[in-house]
């Protein structure tokens, strides 16, 4: 490509930036998702995943894109261990783009790193985190705290739920799912507080 070179007085188009510019951008190594609802960044909330016919979700920020290789959580209590499905989806929860499963979850009171089956990479977006608790896998972990700012958070007519539940088959991920029909408000299915690393 020859570099364009504009004369005193010269029209600047938009093609000539299209053809003389390229977009410059850096991937992440390591993250904490924010949440894309209104949260308490103060307090701490418990999520419960003890139900192999929920998904339990919550919609998340990325501010920059990462390939993601591990995915942390701090693990609060185990009342049966197991493992759990982690899955990833787009923002109108159309793709799915992560669908693994753990190795099992016995320690309480500990930091949780799963290892994924195949690098994910991940675009600067936003996106839905579900987990779904595999057999009789019951645990808590902790998670975002939503503000209490009534009805904005997830009672918009005809728009997306940013946390809650999904029905789902039992020890199974959904394929895709409707952000404003398929999630029902609950505050046992908020963000969990995750770390992704490269």
């Amino acid at each position: 490509m020859a570099l364009k070179i504009w004369s005193a007085g010269e029209t600047l188009a938009a093609a000539d930036l299209n053809n003389n510019f390229t977009e410059v951008g850096g991937s992440l190594t390591a993250v904490f998702p924010s949440p894309a609802y209104a949260a308490k960044h103060n307090t701490e909330a418990t999520i419960y995943p003890s139900s192999n016919t929920t998904g339990y979700t919550g919609s998340f920020i990325l501010p920059s894109s990462i390939t993601i290789n591990k995915i942390s959580f701090y693990i609060n209590t185990v009342t049966a261990s197991g493992t759990v499905k982690l899955g990833i989806y787009s923002a109108d929860g159309q793709t799915r783009y992560l669908n693994d499963t753990t190795s099992t979850i016995s320690v309480a009171s500990a930091a949780f790193t799963h290892t994924l089956s195949t690098a994910t990479f991940l675009a600067q977006s936003q996106y839905y985190f579900v987990i779904v608790p595999v057999s009789t896998t019951n645990i808590s972990l902790y998670g975002f705290e939503r503000m209490d700012v009534g009805s904005l958070l997830n009672s918009i007519t005809s728009e997306p739920k940013l946390y809650g539940t999904l029905t789902v088959t039992a020890g199974t991920l959904p394929t895709t799912f409707t952000p404003s029909s398929a999630i029902t408000d609950s505050a046992t299915g908020l963000l969990p507080t995750m770390r992704f690393d490269n």
